[in-house]
Protein backbone atom coordinates (compact mmCIF):
# COMPACT_ATOMS: atom_id res chain seq x y z
CA UNK A 1 0.00 0.00 0.00
CA UNK A 2 1.08 3.79 -0.57
CA UNK A 3 0.27 6.59 1.46
CA UNK A 4 -0.88 9.58 0.10
CA UNK A 5 -1.91 12.76 1.11
CA UNK A 6 -5.72 12.93 1.15
CA UNK A 7 -8.48 14.86 3.36
CA UNK A 8 -10.98 12.01 2.92
CA UNK A 9 -9.55 9.13 4.70
CA UNK A 10 -9.89 6.98 2.21
CA UNK A 11 -7.40 4.41 1.01
CA UNK A 12 -5.91 3.65 -2.68
CA UNK A 13 -4.63 0.71 -3.96
CA UNK A 14 -2.88 -0.02 -6.48
CA UNK A 15 -2.11 -3.52 -8.13
CA UNK A 16 0.56 -3.67 -10.58
CA UNK A 17 1.06 -6.78 -13.60
CA UNK A 18 4.45 -7.38 -14.44
CA UNK A 19 4.24 -8.03 -18.01
CA UNK A 20 7.18 -10.08 -19.56
CA UNK A 21 8.18 -9.37 -23.21
CA UNK A 22 8.18 -12.90 -25.10
CA UNK A 23 11.14 -14.04 -26.10
CA UNK A 24 12.11 -13.65 -29.86
CA UNK A 25 14.73 -15.40 -31.70
CA UNK A 26 17.00 -13.56 -33.44
CA UNK A 27 19.34 -15.83 -36.24
CA UNK A 28 22.41 -14.41 -37.17
CA UNK A 29 22.76 -16.08 -40.94
CA UNK A 30 20.58 -17.28 -43.76
CA UNK A 31 21.85 -20.29 -44.89
CA UNK A 32 19.89 -24.45 -44.64
CA UNK A 33 20.17 -24.64 -41.08
CA UNK A 34 19.10 -20.87 -40.67
CA UNK A 35 16.16 -21.49 -42.92
CA UNK A 36 15.09 -24.58 -41.25
CA UNK A 37 15.50 -23.35 -37.33
CA UNK A 38 13.27 -19.84 -38.60
CA UNK A 39 10.56 -22.39 -39.72
CA UNK A 40 10.52 -24.99 -36.77
CA UNK A 41 10.82 -21.99 -34.60
CA UNK A 42 8.12 -20.02 -36.25
CA UNK A 43 6.10 -22.45 -36.17
CA UNK A 44 6.35 -23.12 -32.28
CA UNK A 45 5.49 -19.53 -31.67
CA UNK A 46 8.74 -17.49 -31.90
CA UNK A 47 8.78 -14.07 -33.57
CA UNK A 48 12.25 -14.08 -35.46
CA UNK A 49 14.64 -11.40 -36.71
CA UNK A 50 17.25 -13.20 -39.14
CA UNK A 51 20.19 -10.83 -39.87
CA UNK A 52 22.34 -11.41 -42.72
CA UNK A 53 24.45 -9.63 -45.49
CA UNK A 54 24.25 -13.18 -47.93
CA UNK A 55 22.35 -13.91 -50.59
CA UNK A 56 20.24 -16.46 -48.79
CA UNK A 57 19.20 -13.26 -46.72
CA UNK A 58 15.87 -12.67 -48.39
CA UNK A 59 11.97 -12.21 -46.77
CA UNK A 60 11.23 -14.77 -49.58
CA UNK A 61 13.05 -17.60 -47.70
CA UNK A 62 11.59 -16.36 -44.18
CA UNK A 63 8.32 -15.61 -44.73
CA UNK A 64 6.22 -13.72 -42.19
CA UNK A 65 9.96 -13.76 -40.47
CA UNK A 66 11.81 -9.97 -39.34
CA UNK A 67 14.75 -9.90 -42.21
CA UNK A 68 17.93 -7.50 -42.55
CA UNK A 69 20.03 -8.09 -45.31
CA UNK A 70 22.05 -4.87 -44.91
CA UNK A 71 25.96 -4.71 -45.02
CA UNK A 72 27.21 -6.85 -41.98
CA UNK A 73 27.80 -6.02 -39.54
CA UNK A 74 26.73 -2.44 -39.04
CA UNK A 75 23.31 -4.31 -39.95
CA UNK A 76 23.52 -5.35 -36.07
CA UNK A 77 22.97 -1.74 -34.86
CA UNK A 78 19.67 -1.92 -36.09
CA UNK A 79 18.52 -5.10 -33.77
CA UNK A 80 18.20 -4.70 -30.71
CA UNK A 81 18.91 -7.50 -28.66
CA UNK A 82 16.84 -7.51 -24.95
CA UNK A 83 17.54 -9.71 -22.40
CA UNK A 84 14.55 -11.99 -22.81
CA UNK A 85 15.82 -12.83 -26.63
CA UNK A 86 17.27 -16.26 -27.46
CA UNK A 87 19.84 -15.64 -30.35
CA UNK A 88 21.58 -18.38 -32.28
CA UNK A 89 24.36 -17.75 -34.15
CA UNK A 90 23.92 -19.67 -37.43
CA UNK A 91 26.71 -18.64 -39.98
CA UNK A 92 30.15 -20.74 -39.86
CA UNK A 93 32.21 -18.01 -41.03
CA UNK A 94 34.54 -16.92 -38.30
CA UNK A 95 34.30 -12.87 -38.94
CA UNK A 96 30.83 -13.37 -38.95
CA UNK A 97 30.50 -15.40 -36.13
CA UNK A 98 32.62 -13.23 -33.64
CA UNK A 99 30.97 -9.95 -34.73
CA UNK A 100 27.38 -11.60 -33.94
CA UNK A 101 28.87 -12.80 -30.66
CA UNK A 102 30.11 -9.43 -29.75
CA UNK A 103 26.86 -7.86 -30.36
CA UNK A 104 25.28 -10.64 -28.75
CA UNK A 105 27.45 -10.73 -25.27
CA UNK A 106 27.12 -7.12 -24.86
CA UNK A 107 23.26 -7.44 -24.35
CA UNK A 108 23.56 -10.19 -22.26
CA UNK A 109 20.36 -12.22 -24.06
CA UNK A 110 18.60 -14.98 -22.01
CA UNK A 111 20.23 -17.62 -24.42
CA UNK A 112 23.25 -17.88 -27.31
CA UNK A 113 23.87 -20.62 -28.97
CA UNK A 114 26.52 -21.36 -31.87
CA UNK A 115 26.50 -23.85 -34.92
CA UNK A 116 29.75 -25.30 -34.94
CA UNK A 117 32.63 -27.98 -33.25
CA UNK A 118 32.92 -27.54 -29.21
CA UNK A 119 36.59 -26.65 -30.56
CA UNK A 120 35.40 -23.70 -32.44
CA UNK A 121 33.13 -22.29 -29.53
CA UNK A 122 36.54 -22.66 -27.24
CA UNK A 123 38.65 -20.55 -29.10
CA UNK A 124 35.75 -18.42 -30.00
CA UNK A 125 35.23 -17.93 -26.24
CA UNK A 126 39.00 -17.68 -25.71
CA UNK A 127 39.33 -14.38 -28.18
CA UNK A 128 36.22 -12.80 -26.56
CA UNK A 129 37.62 -13.11 -22.87
CA UNK A 130 41.03 -11.60 -24.11
CA UNK A 131 39.27 -8.80 -25.70
CA UNK A 132 37.21 -8.03 -22.35
CA UNK A 133 33.81 -9.77 -22.80
CA UNK A 134 32.32 -10.75 -20.35
CA UNK A 135 33.54 -14.51 -19.17
CA UNK A 136 29.87 -15.25 -17.39
CA UNK A 137 28.10 -14.54 -20.87
CA UNK A 138 30.10 -16.01 -22.44
CA UNK A 139 30.66 -19.43 -20.78
CA UNK A 140 26.75 -19.96 -20.26
CA UNK A 141 26.75 -19.88 -24.30
CA UNK A 142 24.89 -23.24 -25.81
CA UNK A 143 27.94 -24.58 -28.13
CA UNK A 144 27.60 -26.48 -30.74
CA UNK A 145 24.08 -25.68 -30.23
CA UNK A 146 21.44 -27.85 -30.34
CA UNK A 147 20.29 -31.16 -28.18
CA UNK A 148 22.39 -34.19 -28.81
CA UNK A 149 20.40 -36.12 -31.00
CA UNK A 150 22.55 -37.02 -33.56
CA UNK A 151 21.16 -34.49 -35.74
CA UNK A 152 22.84 -34.84 -39.57
CA UNK A 153 20.40 -33.28 -42.20
CA UNK A 154 19.30 -29.08 -42.11
CA UNK A 155 15.83 -29.92 -41.10
CA UNK A 156 17.49 -32.46 -38.07
CA UNK A 157 19.54 -29.66 -36.91
CA UNK A 158 16.69 -27.47 -36.58
CA UNK A 159 14.70 -29.72 -34.73
CA UNK A 160 17.72 -29.95 -32.34
CA UNK A 161 18.03 -26.05 -32.05
CA UNK A 162 14.51 -25.18 -31.68
CA UNK A 163 13.91 -28.47 -28.96
CA UNK A 164 17.16 -26.66 -27.04
CA UNK A 165 15.45 -23.50 -26.89
CA UNK A 166 12.23 -24.51 -25.84
CA UNK A 167 13.43 -26.11 -23.32
CA UNK A 168 16.02 -22.92 -22.00
CA UNK A 169 12.33 -20.87 -23.11
CA UNK A 170 10.12 -23.64 -20.31
CA UNK A 171 12.70 -23.67 -17.94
Amino acid sequence: MIAIDSKCGGEVKIFMDVVKPEPRLIIMGSGWIAQATARYAKDCGFEIIVVDDASTGKQEYFPGMTVVNSKYPESLKGVEIRSSDLVAVLHGETPFELAALRYAVKAKPAYIGLLGSGNKAKKHKEQLKSEGFDAKVLDAMYAPIGLDINAETPEEIGVSIVAEMIKKKRG
